[in-house]
């Protein structure tokens, strides 16, 4: 929804307007192509499930987690990953975050990917979902404050520090802003 307050003449509101939908278009460009390369991909992906066999049939095993009556690929964490790398790749600064970021999805991918053919483990796949979340905070993402629900101020999460002399430098790993981000991204 989109909301102006109307401040001068009409051609002043129409620009805003305009500005607005430019900006929401901005917004949600990359949206319509992850959509986009996901729903390209999507077909060719199914076919390929189907030619090597790997349909999840629901007559063949029984899991409470399995809703469908009829046979279907798995892979949809192929399409979405897929969508998400391609899109970041095109629209984002590579750095070391992203390098990051994607290195976690790739790892998550993949073990999706194992998870569809072979069943893995549960266990197995929690601690490969911590690994992807501690690459991901290893590369220096955290969660350096939270809002307090009793207060109007924030939590920093800063302290402690744990302090490392690593290739002739020194590094800091904030503790709780480490622990609080790999808990946040597997759950």
């Amino acid at each position: 929804i989109i909301c102006l307050v109307y401040s001068g003449p009409a051609a002043d509101l129409s620009f805003k307007l305009a500005q607005n939908r430019a900006y929401y278009l901005l917004i949600m460009l990359p949206f319509i192509i992850a959509g986009l390369i996901s729903l390209l991909a999507g077909p060719v992906i199914i076919n390929w499930y189907h030619r090597r066999g790997w349909i999840d049939d629901p007559d063949q095993t029984r899991h409470v987690k399995k809703t469908h009556n009829r046979p279907v690929p798995r892979g949809g964490g192929l399409v979405v990953w897929l969508g998400i790398v391609i899109t970041s790749l095109l629209l984002l600064h590579l750095d070391k975050y992203l390098i990051g970021i994607l290195l976690g999805g790739t790892l998550l991918a993949v073990v999706g990917f194992f998870d569809d053919l072979y069943n893995l483990h549960p266990v197995l796949r929690l601690g490969l979902n911590f690994l992807a979340a501690l690459i991901v905070v290893g590369v220096g993402i955290g969660i350096p404050y939270v809002t307090n629900p009793f207060g109007a101020e924030v939590i920093h999460l800063n302290q402690p520090q744990l302090a490392l002399e690593l290739f002739g430098k020194t590094r800091t790993i904030w503790v709780l802003a480490a622990l609080f981000a790999v808990l946040f991204i597997v759950w």
